[in-house]
């Protein structure tokens, strides 16, 4: 199966965000190698593991540089975010519980496919914004109110509860508003 490869299309220009995307290119490639070897379950799942820790730590990283930008479309980048995260956590739940359900092929097509996409089309969105702040130009100050990256662990059977929490108090409105309340009123019965 084919590995991807880094080129001047997946270039930002912004050396931190290159070298985590670099980095993110080589785990995959690993994960690959180790499928193609059929190589022992404990490789692969650790392959794996480093992919998603590396994920939520570079998805941390660039959401601070556009939170820091004021980039206006955070909140629907985070949500790509989240949608990769959730997917990879299934996966990994999958493969602890029942490997052999594991179509490999078919993630790393998809890994494959969603990063390259999201680093050429999603990523590549915001670098103007990341680059105005880099020098000193004015970002747009009409966007959405800053939005903090945060990583958690939780159990893998609240996750999907997690990230709809999210979602909802990202885009904010009325839900986030009653999802506030509730915390509120959580918090202060303890």
């Amino acid at each position: 199966m084919a590995r991807i490869q880094y080129t001047k299309a997946l270039s930002t220009g912004i050396r931190v965000i290159d070298n985590d995307h670099r980095m993110l290119i080589d785990i995959a490639n690993a994960l690959h190698d180790a499928v193609d070897r059929k190589a022992a379950d404990e490789e692969v799942s650790s392959a794996l593991d480093a992919l998603i820790r590396y994920v939520e730590e570079h998805f941390e990283r660039e959401e601070k540089f556009m939170a820091s930008c004021n980039y206006p479309d955070i909140a629907a980048h985070m949500k790509q975010h989240q949608g990769l995260a959730q997917t990879v956590y299934r996966l990994q739940r999958l493969n602890r519980t029942e490997p052999n359900k594991v179509s490999w092929n078919e993630v790393l097509d998809f890994i494959d496919t969603w990063l390259t996409h999201h680093i050429q089309k999603i990523d590549m969105a915001y670098v103007p914004y990341v680059r105005n702040l880099v020098s000193n130009k004015t970002a747009p100050t009409d966007a959405l109110p800053p939005l903090q990256a945060l990583t958690v662990r939780v159990p893998p059977d609240s996750i999907e509860a997690l990230f709809t929490i999210v979602n909802i108090l990202a885009e904010g409105g009325e839900e986030a508003k009653k999802l506030l309340d509730c915390a509120k009123q959580i918090k202060q019965a303890d």
